[in-house]
This record gives structure tokens, C-alpha cells and sequence, in this order.
């Protein structure tokens, strides 16, 4: 640290006398070198800074020193004067001379961009902004007039806020029951009651077009729901095969009366063969046959020495 005061111009000697003039020109001497070292007239906290020389000067508040005000206003990470949309620009006051990992800055967006972007910070040079690490910001990622939060990692700025959600669609709760989910797709989630849009899918999942559809597939699918019972006698005839197609199980009860004699009769689904009743009363026998068709399986009642005396469908 440099002296305020430079080496006396004279030394006061033992044993001599000196008169007043000698002693004032000391001591006027002395206030000149503290007056022309001193710092000037401050105001409010009168804070000080050196300027490098052994001096001392008043520092400039906002410059030299930061201020409560631009703490809460965030005026030195905030960017003023942006423009564009996929090519950002923007200022920092003061200016910053490079680009530092850490660095995090907000703005309001000047609009909605429609691709890949990048921002340039007083003309440092262009870096790219990024979501979820290194993906690029899809169209409508930043939104018009949006305060945008980014970091920098040392490479690109990445997105902070608002949270990158493009594909993900996005999800508005409507009460304390229901919810609208739009766009995107979800997973791993259980639900109760119904959900608007098209069931698709063994998993239940829903999309598309303003249908009502229960929750899960199988609640849909299952027997009985929004089936009755049909009197198909007309329509089958035995020794034949038929095909469900009706996109949900059907429930079939068939009735057998032999001609003369015993009846033999065989029951197949999709191949497979089923156990059926049957009873002989007075020389003649009658069986009987229930069974469950699955959606698409084909299914036959065959028998010799026998005609159809019912044939009835739940479906």
C-alpha cells in the first residue's frame, strides 16, 4: 500500500529553532499531501474502491458494487433488448465478456419459436438451446411473451423453465374427479370410471375422437355387457361350422332331439371339443349343449340321428 504522505521536504534538527514561518510551511505542506490523497465527497453509503495506483475513490453503486434492488429485480441476469424467435438475442447490463458453466439467465420470449434455437448474450456468439440435456427445442417449446429460464453447461444453454414438455401432451385437472388429458400418451397409471376418447388396445389406452369409453378393454369385452339373448333357430343348422365375429364372447345353448333312437352328437370350439348332456327317455334321447365362444373362434354342434329342437345366443 502506497503512503498517503511522501517524505517530509524538511527535518526539524535537535538543538535549532525554528520560527513560525518554517513550521507553518511543514504543516501546510502536510495538509496539502492528505488533502490531495483523500477521496472526494461521497454520498449514501460512501463505499470506496482503489484504483489500482495506491488511490482511493468512490465506488459506483450497480457497477462496482452490487445493490439490494438489482438482487430482488434479477437486473443482472435478466436480458433486455430480445428479439427473434429461433435466433434469440439479448443484452446483460453490465456486460458480460464470455460465456461460463453456470451461468443462468432469463427473458421474456419475443415469440413462439418453430424449431431448433440459439442465444447470443452481447454478442458473445450464438449457443444452442437445448431441453432434457442435448435434445433440440421442438416448435412451440418456447411460447410468446414467456419468461424462458436457461443455463449454461459450458456447451449449450439448456432449457429450465418452462419445463420442456413437447410430446408429452399436457394434463388440466377439472375437479377433484375427473381430468382432461391432452395429446401424448401415459402409462403405469390406474384409474376409476370413464375416460373420453377411443379405446384401442388391450391395455385400455385411449385416443382420438370424442367417443365415451369406459376404462379398460376388458370391461367393454366382457359377457354379458350390452348383449341378449337372440333366437338363432332359423339361422343354424348342425354339422356346420360358425365363426364369432362379433367382437365380444358369446354364450350358446343348443337343444337336441334325436329322430329315432340315440342321438351322437360331438360340440367343438375353435377344435376343441366339449362335454355335452344327454338323456334317453322312451327309446329316444334329447341332449344338451352350453358353451362360451371367444371373439373370432369358430364353433360347430355336430350329431347323427338328431334335429335342432332350440338354438339360442347371448351376443
Amino acid at each position: 500500500m502506497s503512503n498517503i504522505i511522501s517524505t517530509f521536504p524538511t527535518t526539524l534538527q535537535n538543538g535549532t529553532v525554528e520560527d513560525a514561518t518554517q513550521v507553518m510551511t511543514l504543516f501546510s505542506w502536510i495538509q496539502n499531501q492528505v488533502n490531495g490523497n483523500a477521496c472526494g465527497a461521497t454520498s449514501g453509503s460512501g463505499v470506496l474502491k482503489g484504483d489500482g495506483l495506491g488511490n482511493t475513490l468512490p465506488a459506483i453503486a450497480g457497477v462496482d458494487f452490487t445493490t439490494g434492488a438489482q438482487v430482488q429485480n434479477s437486473s443482472l441476469t435478466f436480458l433486455s433488448s430480445v428479439a427473434g424467435t429461433n435466433t434469440i438475442v439479448g443484452t446483460l447490463t453490465p456486460a458480460i465478456t464470455s460465456y461460463q458453466a453456470g451461468q443462468m439467465f432469463s427473458f421474456i420470449s419475443a415469440g413462439a419459436n418453430t424449431g431448433a434455437v440459439t442465444l447470443n448474450v452481447n454478442g458473445l456468439g450464438a449457443k444452442a438451446v437445448t431441453k432434457l440435456g442435448s435434445t433440440a427445442l421442438a416448435a412451440g417449446d418456447i411460447t410468446a411473451n414467456a419468461i424462458i429460464i436457461v443455463q449454461y453447461d459450458g456447451t449449450v444453454f439448456q432449457l429450465v423453465a418452462p419445463a420442456a414438455l413437447s410430446g408429452l401432451g399436457t394434463m388440466a385437472f377439472q375437479s377433484s374427479s375427473s381430468v382432461s388429458i391432452t395429446g401424448g400418451s401415459i402409462s403405469g397409471v390406474s384409474f376409476t370410471g370413464n375416460i373420453t376418447g377411443n379405446a384401442s388396445g388391450s391395455s385400455g389406452s385411449c385416443t382420438g375422437n370424442a367417443a365415451t369409453a369406459t376404462l379398460a378393454t376388458n370391461v367393454l369385452n366382457a359377457l354379458g355387457n350390452g348383449q341378449t339373448w337372440q333366437n338363432v333357430y332359423a339361422s343354424r343348422v348342425l354339422n356346420t361350422t360358425y365363426t364369432n365375429s362379433t367382437g365380444k364372447p358369446i354364450f350358446v345353448n343348443v337343444n337336441l332331439q334325436a329322430l329315432t333312437g340315440t342321438i351322437s352328437a360331438t360340440v367343438t370350439v375353435n377344435g376343441v371339443a366339449l362335454p355335452y348332456y344327454l338323456v334317453s327317455s322312451s327309446g329316444a334321447s334329447q341332449g344338451s349343449a352350453s358353451f362360451i365362444v371367444p371373439d373370432g373362434q369358430t364353433y360347430a354342434v355336430s350329431a347323427t340321428n338328431a334335429g335342432i329342437a332350440s338354438w339360442a345366443e347371448l351376443k
